[in-house]
């Protein structure tokens, strides 16, 4: 019988992986510890209530993100492991700051993919109606969420986010 699942500390305080992400990389490690493993996308699916098609699709991220590596195919099952990437500590890729009219903001971005964001140099947030029309198109929690970070100083809690402030913040401020 089934007791749970346990989601180690380096897998459950990663802030850029789902809840789902974390649940799936907790039950690969906990079948690789006791041999290989062979999961599939329906066990998956049954554990956290999902499709096996919205199973395949996370696990498909996971593999390029470089959380799950795909260790063999004997015809019939695949077999996962964990990847290097959930290992590596989180180091800094690039440090940006934002002046807004509360305080300066370092952006850490931890090293989520190599891409240079267009995140403001030095800019200056004037007013929050500048971004009104924009931010009226995000749903609620997206919305609070964007303005926490314009307005109140707060960073972001991930690469999704951040993305969504620098494309914010290029237009209004004139560089994108």
């Amino acid at each position: 019988m089934r007791q749970g699942i346990w989601i180690p500390a380096r897998i459950e305080s990663r802030r850029d992986l789902s809840i789902a992400e974390k649940v799936i990389l907790s039950e690969i490690e906990s079948f690789t510890s006791s041999g290989k493993c062979f999961a599939s996308n329906e066990h998956f699916a049954n554990l956290l209530g999902l499709k096996p098609d919205t199973i395949s699709r996370m696990i498909s991220r996971l593999k390029k993100r470089g959380f799950v590596v795909q260790t063999g195919f004997d015809g019939r099952r695949r077999f996962l492991s964990l990847g290097s990437t959930l290992d590596e500590s989180t180091k800094l890729t690039e440090k940006t700051i934002i002046t807004s009219q509360a305080s300066s903001i370092v952006f850490s971005s931890p090293a989520l993919d190599e891409t240079i964001s267009p995140l403001q140099k030095n800019s200056i947030i004037n007013k929050k109606d500048l971004y009104k029309e924009m931010l009226d198109k995000f749903p609620d929690a997206t919305r609070k969420a964007v303005e926490r970070v314009l307005f109140e100083g707060e960073t972001p809690t991930s690469k999704h986010l951040a993305r969504i402030v620098n494309s914010i913040t290029a237009v209004v401020v004139g560089d994108g």
